[in-house]
């Protein structure tokens, strides 16, 4: 995981860098089949985070909101807006230059996210 040019090991070097040193009170991570990525280890992020919220639609993870002392973290499913490969995305978005594994998170705001900000009508498990 990276941070600008900050690299960390693990998730919860990552929130703490961002609350502690950043003094970040809100912060989206947007991670392409996200499912995947949060599931993945028994200490991934999700185990750093209080009071979870999760809002899901047939079954499938939108995203997971929680709190990591006092920061407000959401982890957001980008595959669920742009369902297709990491890999196909810059032929797709005529993006020049760019790799795999690095997405221009520029594109989710809130006038192009369907009104994700509003959807708070959804199944929380």
């Amino acid at each position: 995981m990276e941070f600008g040019h900050q690299r960390f090991e693990t998730e919860k070097q990552m929130l703490n860098f961002l609350k502690f040193d950043k003094g970040v009170t809100d912060v989206n991570i947007y991670a392409h089949n996200a499912k995947y990525d949060v599931s993945r280890s028994a200490k991934g992020i999700l185990s750093n985070l209080i009071k979870q919220d999760r809002c899901e639609l047939d079954g499938n993870m939108i995203y997971i909101k929680g709190g990591f002392y006092g920061m407000n973290v959401r982890i957001v499913d980008s595959y669920k807006f742009i369902s297709t490969k990491l890999e196909d995305m810059p032929d797709m978005f005529d993006f020049k230059g760019i790799e795999k594994e690095i997405m221009p998170y520029s594109i989710f705001n809130t006038a192009n996210m369907f009104g994700f900000q509003k959807v708070e009508k959804c199944l929380l498990k």
